[in-house]
């Protein structure tokens, strides 16, 4: 995978650097950790955000080893606190988009476009999961001035949330999912996933209440 090539296109502008890790099954979690915690550190990031982004994250760091026929993935990520931005892409260079959903003998004869369109959608699934990773990503996409860019193949999919396009482009071996999401916004976590997930006493078990604990010892 051409790491090179994904930071300068997704992450351009600005003189911060992004984070960049690599992930497979035996590391996932402390990744997933490791990025949550770095953006735990900036206060002025809304703990609301933090909570719909560590779930959504993290499904979509699962998705990519479950649908994609790779052991390992990528991400990269930065927040421009100036700009009040939390940007982070994860990327594989596996069957992509349409070869997944083909799985399922439902969407057998799909296209790559509209395999990006319905992606998004709740429970389309290859069969391997729930079909709620992307459905959920969209759902907080539309509730936090985001924007989200799906790339697979010769396609990509580029929504605010509202509004949601499909364009030809350079062929890309894989799936690429690129989420640049406001960060000084309050939202209603739960409220946003339909309360089919509890994300925001999944965050707090997970990064909040070891810090309580640690300031006890």
């Amino acid at each position: 995978m051409n790491v090179d090539k994904i930071v300068q296109k997704y992450f351009v502008g600005g003189n911060i650097l992004p984070t960049i890790e690599v992930f497979d099954n035996s590391n996932i979690y402390q990744v997933y950790q490791d990025v949550v915690n770095l953006l735990k550190d900036n206060p002025d990031i809304e703990l609301s955000v933090l909570q719909i982004f560590s779930y959504c994250f993290y499904e979509i760091l699962d998705n990519a080893l479950i649908h994609s026929g790779k052991n390992c993935g990528t991400v990269v990520m930065r927040y421009l606190p100036n700009k009040h931005r939390i940007q982070f892409l994860v990327g594989d260079d596996g069957i992509g988009v349409r070869n997944s959903l083909s799985q399922n003998p439902i969407y057998a004869d799909i296209d790559e476009a509209d395999a990006l369109v319905r992606c998004v959608e709740d429970q389309v699934t290859d069969g391997q999961g729930m079909g709620f990773g992307l459905f959920s990503t969209m759902k907080m996409v539309q509730n936090t001035k985001a924007q989200m860019i799906i790339h697979s193949g010769t396609h990509i999919l580029l929504t605010d949330g509202s509004v949601l396009n499909i364009q030809e482009a350079e062929h890309w071996q894989g799936t690429i999912v690129f989420v640049d999401i406001q960060s000084n916004v309050e939202v209603e976590p739960n409220k946003i996933l339909d309360y089919r997930a509890d994300c925001e006493d999944e965050y707090n078990s997970e990064f909040e209440n070891n810090d309580e604990l640690k300031e006890l010892w």
